[in-house]
């Protein structure tokens, strides 16, 4: 599985960009238009994003509005975050002349932003859904970082003061929009994984551009650094990992979680174990006692790593186990195990890739990066970055070279 993706990785092609960046951030005058226009009113969108200074009442990050005077219109698509007296809230006028707002986002916090057509969501929270009203006969074009008015701004609006660390739009099944931040000759831009176009600042100045995202060969924990997946356990996951143990250390995990009364519940773990003076690599999916156990002689190698409800396999060797239901719905941690919320048997180890999947499904692809000197893990899927939530720091390999790919 892993030597898909570096297969992938080598055989990218040449992008029209010197590099990822975490995010391009806006002071206030620049802003994108997507060139892109709704068909239909099935058109949804999610992305990631900051914001970073209050504006004005009413602060544009996406959308078409067409206004000839103060009053609003029906035909909008809107998406924007409040000032003045209910400063930081995302707001939303769809279609019809009513506002609903979310609760109050923070400055400086990064926040995921749902719209599926009717509800729009704030870190998976939904706070508006509606039914649209109306259905104009023409759109405009949708703006990013801004909204497309048709006319001059009103005094108390203004375009969004913030970051965009990834921006997708659908209309119906379609993805039309795939943008991720970019920079070329030290200029940021919005890359669109959808069209293979770059799209740049149609505003005044430049965008701000984070740190360089850079895949690198591996991520070496200290034996304190540790990624929590937000994914929960379930009965259903399939996780795969290709990692190494360099130095052995007895009761280490290298990605798990154990539930909530230490090794006496249902479990999903890889370990780094002493047993009658031998060292091993243990994998496990079961209660106390190992049942579903599988292991191999420690050698400081690469292995990988397949773990479901019913497989044990490291490398080519497999062991079925029992169908035992797990009971524990803890997220699972790489670089250690969880358990019951405290991290567990922090490991030194290296990981090269990891994925989670639910019945079949791929949710998780993450691959080592670094972000400007920082070592991280980035989901593929999603372009989110997976920090270290220990203490200690992460190493990495050296720089890969060709670009992260797209999934």
């Amino acid at each position: 599985m892993l030597i898909n993706l570096r297969n992938a990785l080598m055989a990218g092609k040449r992008l029209p960009y010197d590099a990822e960046v975490e995010f391009l951030e806006s002071t206030g005058t620049q802003w994108i238009d997507t060139g892109w226009c709704m068909q239909s009113d099935d058109m949804r969108f999610e992305s990631e994003m900051m914001r970073t200074a209050n504006g004005g009442l009413a602060n544009f990050f996406f959308g078409y509005r067409f206004v000839n005077s103060a009053v609003y219109r029906g035909d909008m698509r809107t998406f924007f975050i409040y000032g003045a007296n209910q400063i930081g809230r995302i707001a939303i006028r769809y279609g019809v002349d009513a506002d609903n707002s979310s609760s109050i986002i923070p400055l400086n916090t990064k926040v995921s932003v749902l719209f599926d057509g009717t509800s729009l969501s704030v870190d998976g929270v939904v706070f508006a859904s509606l039914t649209r009203a109306y259905t104009p006969a023409s759109y405009g074009t949708m703006f990013l970082f801004d909204c497309n008015t048709g006319d001059t701004y009103r005094s108390d609006v203004s375009r969004f003061i913030g970051r965009m660390y990834s921006f997708k739009i659908w209309q119906g099944d379609v993805l039309v929009r795939d943008y991720i931040a970019v920079r070329k000759s030290g200029v940021g831009y919005l890359y669109d994984r959808a069209s293979g176009q770059l799209f740049g600042n149609a505003g005044t100045g430049n965008f701000v551009c984070g740190p360089d995202v850079v895949p690198v060969e591996y991520l070496e924990g200290d034996g304190n650094a540790y990624i929590d997946t937000g994914i929960a356990n379930d009965d259903n996951l399939e996780i795969y990992a290709e990692a190494k143990v360099p130095t052995f250390t007895n009761s280490k995990a290298i990605f798990g979680v154990t539930g909530t009364a230490g090794q006496t519940t249902a479990q999903r773990l890889i370990t780094a174990r002493e047993s009658s003076s031998a060292y091993w690599i243990t994998l496990q999916r079961a209660k106390y006692g190992y049942y579903g156990r599988n292991r191999i002689a420690w050698d400081g190698d690469w292995h990988e790593y397949w773990l479901s409800k019913s497989t044990a396999k490291i490398d080519s060797s497999q062991k079925a186990s029992a169908n035992i239901a797990s009971n524990t719905s803890e997220t699972i941690y790489l670089f250690a195990g969880n358990n019951g919320g405290t991290v567990y048997g922090q490991c030194a180890c290296l990981i090269r890739g990891f994925t989670i999947s639910n019945s079949g499904t791929l949710i998780l692809r993450l691959l080592p990066v670094r972000v400007g000197t920082e070592g991280a893990m980035m989901d593929v899927l999603t372009r989110r970055i997976y920090r270290n939530a220990g203490t200690g720091a992460f190493t990495y390999g050296n720089d890969l070279k060709y670009p992260i790919p797209a999934e």
